[in-house]
């Protein structure tokens, strides 16, 4: 949610907002880790060798799918710095639109509606 709402207020006052939710499990531990804090690093920066990685990856190399997920990722952060635009649609009010990046990335609306309702009840918001 501390994404989400400035995205709603920039939307709201007239600015173009993008969201996206990294879901893309780490392998290690059994798969334990799931899409924990971090795991988004080695995909944001194409950096699959050194320790964040290697820890995140298990110690093994990164699967393909994690390579084609990386560079998708990249792509959309290129594009968004040369343009303003990462590709496909903003966030609005009317259509809360976040991009799940995973193996195969989709996209979603209102992908946490109850995590949304839970922060406004309980922030005050």
């Amino acid at each position: 949610m501390r994404a989400t709402w400035p995205a709603e207020a920039h939307a709201a006052a007239g600015g173009r907002a993008w969201l996206y939710d990294f879901t893309w499990s780490s392998p290690a531990f059994g798969g334990a880790l799931g899409a924990c804090h971090t795991v988004d690093i080695p995909a944001t920066f194409g950096h699959a060798r050194g320790p964040l990685s290697g820890f995140l990856f298990g110690g093994k190399p990164p699967s393909q799918d994690f390579t084609r997920l990386s560079e998708q990722l990249r792509s959309s952060w290129i594009s968004f710095a040369a343009s303003g635009d990462p590709g496909g649609p903003p966030f609005t009010a009317d259509r809360p639109t976040t991009r799940v990046r995973d193996v195969e990335p989709t996209l979603a609306e209102d992908p946490l509606p109850a995590s949304r309702r839970i922060w406004r009840k309980n922030s005050g918001l």
